[in-house]
């Protein structure tokens, strides 16, 4: 890999070197690539299938559940909203995969507990954002829809949102080749927790 550059520091970064390597050895069978370089991709797309892996452009979008006083058709277009703004990078397998609706970090191999750490946190942050952008249109709901058929979401700073910061910070200070954030029962307990057991399967490679 390092004679074609992919992982030599120019198309990824080192937390995604360490994700790519974890699939061929044997750690999950799939990762997503959000980092690398666009330019790149076809590289990668042309190179990884010579080493026995598969890979293709994945696009993830999310469907969280949102605690937000709004009628259904606002709700809509929320959804609607964040289907037109996936989250998009490189997938990579051992094998061909349909993961359906299963959460992004299940499908990545994420403990559960930190899955849904993560998912939590982004439900209830998106849920505020909402809130913010009705509070912005006075309560008008038809301009929520337009703003966010146009879309215009805001950008809100929430104190889920600098927990899960900091819980990043903290991963990677305890469990530097984790490849998620790890929740507060995974700090807490350090090295028997899920990610800790995690962690050590990793560093070996």
């Amino acid at each position: 890999m390092r004679n074609i550059n992919l992982a030599g520091g120019r198309a990824l970064e080192a937390h995604e070197r360490v994700a790519l390597l974890t699939v061929p050895a044997g750690l999950r069978p799939f990762c997503l690539l959000t980092h690398i370089e666009e330019a790149d991709v076809y590289l990668a797309s042309a190179v990884l299938p010579t080493l026995g892996l598969h890979c293709g452009q994945c696009n993830v979008s999310f469907d969280y559940d949102l605690v937000v006083d709004a009628p259904p058709d606002v709700i809509a277009a929320y959804k609607a909203y964040e289907a037109k703004h996936p989250l998009q990078g490189l997938g990579v397998a051992t094998k061909r995969i349909e993961f359906g609706s299963a959460p992004l970090g299940i499908a990545l191999g994420y403990p559960k507990c930190c899955s849904d750490m993560d998912e939590s946190t982004k439900s209830h942050d998106r849920s505020s954002a909402l809130r913010v952008l009705i509070e912005d249109k006075k309560g008008d709901f038809a301009a929520v829809r337009e703003a966010l058929a146009n879309g215009e979401l805001p950008q809100v700073a929430t104190d889920r949102k600098e927990a899960w910061d900091r819980r990043f910070d903290h991963t990677r200070d305890l469990f530097p080749f984790a490849l998620h954030t790890a929740c507060d029962d995974c700090i807490g307990r350090g090295a028997v927790s899920p990610t800790g057991r995690l962690r050590d399967r990793k560093s070996v490679v």
